[in-house]
C-alpha cells in the first residue's frame, strides 16, 4: 500500500527538538517545515558536504545540530552517516574500521579530542580513518 503524498505548509510542525538547558532546564523547541528547510539549505552552503563523505555522527539527534546539520543535511546530499551514542577516540577507531570517515561534526571538545585522534588511530591496528574536516559550532 502506498502512502498518499500530502501538502505540507512551511509553518507546519516538522520536529520537536530540545534546547541544551544552558540557561535553565532543557525545554522542547518546535521547528516548522520552513525552519528545517532553511537550516538544511544554510548547512549545505556552509559545510559543503558531498555524496562521497562518510560522516561520523557523535552529536545527539534530539538537538537541532545533530538532527538537521549532521543527519538530515548529510542524508540530503547522499552522504553516509554513522551514529554513535557517545564519542570516545578508541571506540571511534574501532567502529570506523574499514571506513574512510571524512567528516566529524561536533562541539569544540570533540574537535580537541580529534587533534589527538591520529595518536589513538595509530594505537589501533584495525582502523582506517581519513579525516578531512571536523566542523562544529560553539
Amino acid at each position: 500500500m502506498l502512502v498518499p503524498i500530502v501538502e505540507v505548509a512551511r509553518d507546519h510542525d516538522a520536529a520537536l527538538t530540545f534546547t541544551s538547558g544552558t540557561a535553565g532546564l532543557p525545554r522542547d523547541a518546535r521547528l516548522a517545515q520552513g525552519n528545517n528547510d532553511a537550516n538544511i539549505k544554510q548547512s549545505k552552503a556552509i559545510e559543503t558536504l558531498k555524496p562521497s563523505d562518510q560522516i561520523y555522527g557523535v552529536l545527539p539527534l534530539f538537538h537541532i545540530f545533530g538532527f538537521n546539520v549532521v543527519m538530515t543535511t548529510g542524508l540530503t546530499v547522499g552522504a553516509t552517516v554513522m551514529f554513535v551514542q557517545r564519542f570516545d577516540p578508541h571506540t571511534a577507531a574501532e567502529s570506523t574500521s574499514g571506513r574512510q570517515v571524512t567528516v566529524v561534526p561536533g562541539a569544540p571538545a570533540t574537535r580537541t579530542a580529534f587533534t589527538h585522534f591520529d595518536e589513538h588511530v595509530r594505537v589501533s591496528a584495525h582502523s582506517s580513518v581519513w579525516l578531512q574536516r571536523v566542523p562544529g559550532r560553539g
